[in-house]
C-alpha cells in the first residue's frame, strides 16, 4: 500500500468525521508490558479470542514470531510489525481505538481511548506492568509512522517493493546503487537502535534491569544471526567488522616460518590485511588466486596452488569491486582435501542470497551489518566451526570476557565457544540492530530477493547493451547483485560525480569501471534514468 493510498484512506476517514489532518489524536502507552495469556502457538499468524473483554469484544490475538497483538477485526488495513518481546498493530483511521508502538523496548502495546488508558493485565518478565501517560499525535504523524513500519508486516512478500521502499526513507531522495558500500537503513532498524539508546537516557545505563534486559536482547540477536547462518550460537561471536573477525582468525593461529596462506587477487583489504600482516611478522607465505580472466578455472587454479605447507585458504565469498562470486562449496572440498582451513570474506554476500555455513562446511566466516543487510554500520559477527574453534587460540582479551581468571596465580579459562573472542565495551543497541536487520532481512525472503535481484540484474545488463563502448566486467554465471561496467574512453571517477551532481544517482568507481549495486528495491524505472544518464554523459 502506498503513502498515497494511505493518505486517501486517512483523509476520508477524518472527513467522515468532521476533522482534519492536522487533528490531534489521544495515543496512550503502557511500558513493560508482555502477555501472560496463552496462545494458539502454530507459528507466525495464528489468531484467537483477546481473554479480557474488557478491551473490545471483537478483538483478536496474533501470534507473530513470538510476539503478540490484539486488534478489532472489523478495521482493515492495519500494519502488523514484530519485536522480540514486543509489537505493533497500527490503525491509521480508527482514533477511538488506536494501537500505537511503544516506544520502549520491551514492551507491547496496549489501547487507547480518547478518555484515556484502559488498564490492561499484562505484565513483563522483568517488571511490573504500568500504565504510560497519554501522548499526542497529529493524523499526519501517525500516517507518517505508518509508512515507514510497513515493511515490516509479515503479509509483505517481495512483490510489494513500493510498500518495502516506503520504509527505507533515503530511498525518497536518490537513486541509490551502492549496497556493497553502506546500505541505506530500513526506519524499524533504525529505530530499534534509537529506541533503545534512548531507553537508556531514560532509565540510565547501569542498572540492573536495563542490563538485563539488554544482554537479553544481545543473545536474541546472537540466535538470530546463528539461524541467518544455519549454525548454532554457540559458533557466533559478534565484530566490530569484517577486518575483526578476519583478524581473530589470522592471529589466533599458531604459525611457523613458511606456512602458506591462499587468498584472491582482487581482495579488499580488509580481506588482505590480516593476512599480509602474518607474512610480515611471522614469515608466512601469501599465495593469490587468480580469479580473470576464466572464472570457471579458478577451483582448478587453486588445486594448483595448495600444497602441504597450506595452513589457510580464505577468499571473498563475493568479490568487492567486481562483484565475482566464487564456487565457495567446491572451494572448501578443495582446501579440505589439502588439510587447509578454508573461510571467507561475507561482506558482499550475507544478505543477497541464502546461506547455510553448515551446508557450506566453511571452517570461518566473517560477515558485517551494513551492507545488503542494510544494518547499522560498526557492528559485525564472526563464524567459527565449533570443531575448528580450540584450533584459534585468543590474542585478546579484556573486561567482560568470557574466562575464568585468577589474576594471583595467572591462570586463565577461555569458554569453548566463539564468545572466548568477545571482551571490553559493546554496544550492545547496535548489536540487537543487527539482529533486526536480519530479521528484516528473513522478513522479506532471501530466496525472492534473490529471484528479483536477479531478474533486475538481467535487464540492467540488456539496458547497458545500448551504449556504445559499454562493457560489463562482471562475469554473468559468477555474479550477484554487483555490477562492474567499463566504457571505453570514459573516465569512471568524473561519470561516477556526474550521476551523483546531476541525476542524484549513488554509485562507486572502482576497477577502472563504475560498480551499480542492485538490491531488492531497485526498480526498472530507476535503471531506466540511469541507462538514460549514462547516455547524455558519454553523448
Amino acid at each position: 500500500m502506498s503513502s498515497e493510498v494511505l493518505d486517501i484512506l486517512i483523509a476520508k476517514r477524518l472527513k467522515s468525521e468532521g476533522r482534519d489532518n492536522d487533528t490531534p489524536l489521544v495515543v496512550a502507552s503502557a511500558t513493560n508490558l508482555s502477555t501472560q495469556f496463552t496462545a494458539d502457538r502454530r507459528g507466525t499468524g495464528c489468531v484467537q479470542s483477546h481473554p479480557s473483554s474488557d478491551l473490545s469484544a471483537n478483538a483478536v490475538v496474533v501470534n507473530a514470531g513470538g510476539a503478540f497483538a490484539f486488534y478489532p477485526t472489523d478495521w482493515p488495513g492495519l500494519v502488523l510489525s514484530t519485536y522480540s518481546k514486543g509489537c505493533v498493530a497500527y490503525l491509521p483511521w480508527a482514533p477511538d481505538q488506536m494501537y500505537h508502538r511503544v516506544r520502549q523496548p520491551g514492551s507491547c502495546i496496549g489501547a487507547g481511548r480518547r478518555d484515556g488508558f484502559q488498564e490492561s493485565k499484562w505484565t513483563h518478565p522483568v517488571g511490573h506492568a504500568r500504565v504510560g501517560t497519554l501522548r499526542r499525535a497529529s493524523a499526519g504523524r501517525l500516517r507518517c509512522a505508518l509508512t515507514r513500519r510497513l515493511a515490516v508486516a509479515e503479509t509483505i512478500k517481495i512483490t510489494h517493493i513500493e510498500t518495502l521502499r516506503a520504509g527505507i526513507p533515503a530511498l525518497r531522495e536518490m537513486i541509490f546503487l551502492n549496497t556493497a558500500g553502506i546500505s541505506p537503513i530500513p526506519s524499524v532498524v533504525a529505530d530499534e537502535v534509537v529506541d533503545l539508546i534512548r531507553w537508556q537516557e531514560e532509565k540510565g545505563r547501569y542498572r540492573p534491569d536495563v542490563q538485563e534486559m539488554l544482554n537479553e536482547r544481545s543473545e536474541d540477536a546472537r540466535e538470530i544471526t546463528a539461524r541467518f547462518f544455519g549454525v548454532t550460537p554457540e559458533e557466533i561471536t559478534f565484530t566490530h567488522s569484517i577486518s575483526e573477525g578476519l583478524n581473530i582468525v589470522s592471529e589466533g593461529i599458531d604459525w611457523k616460518a613458511g606456512d602458506e596462506v591462499i587468498i584472491t587477487d582482487q581482495e579488499h583489504p580488509s580481506g588482505y590485511m590480516p593476512w599480509a600482516l602474518r607474512a610480515d611478522q611471522q614469515g608466512v607465505i601469501l599465495k593469490q588466486l587468480r580469479l580473470l580472466p576464466e572464472p570457471e578455472g579458478m577451483v582448478d587454479r587453486l588445486r594448483n596452488l595448495l600444497t602441504d605447507r597450506t595452513r589457510v585458504v580464505a577468499l571473498s565469498h563475493v568479490t568487492s569491486s567486481l562483484g565475482i562470486r566464487a564456487p565457495v562449496e567446491e572451494i572448501v572440498r578443495a582446501g579440505h582435501e589439502a588439510g587447509a582451513l578454508v573461510g571467507f570474506d561475507g561482506a558482499q554476500s550475507a544478505g543477497q542470497f541464502p546461506i547455510n555455513l553448515r551446508e557450506m562446511d566453511c571452517d570461518f566466516y566473517s560477515a558485517t551489518s551494513y551492507k545488503w543487510c542494510l544494518g547499522p554500520y560498526g557492528v559485525g559477527a564472526l563464524y567459527v566451526k565449533r570443531d575448528v574453534l580450540p584450533q584459534i587460540a585468543v590474542r585478546r582479551s579484556g573486561a567482560r570476557a568470557a574466562a575464568q581468571v585468577d589474576m594471583e596465580t595467572g591462570r586463565l579459562v577461555f569458554g569453548d565457544t566463539a564468545r572466548k573472542f568477545e571482551f571490553g565495551a559493546r554496544n550492545l543497541p547496535l548489536r540487537i540492530g543487527y539482529g533486526r536487520a536480519l530479521k528484516y532481512i528473513e522478513e522479506i525472503g532471501l530466496q525472492g530477493i534473490q529471484a528479483r535481484v536477479r531478474e533486475t540484474v538481467g535487464y540492467f545488463r540488456e539496458q547497458l547493451s545500448e551504449i556504445p563502448g559499454a562493457r560489463v566486467q562482471t562475469p554473468a554465471e559468477f555474479s550477484a547483485g554487483a555490477v562492474n561496467v567499463a566504457i571505453e574512453g570514459v573516465d569512471p571517477g568524473a561519470v561516477r560525480q556526474a550521476l551523483w551532481d546531476k541525476y542524484r544517482i549513488v554509485a562507486v568507481s572502482p576497477a577502472g569501471g563504475m560498480r551499480f549495486s542492485i538490491t531488492f528495491f531497485t526498480t526498472r524505472e530507476e535503471i531506466d534514468r540511469v541507462v538514460e544518464a549514462l547516455k547524455q554523459e558519454i553523448a
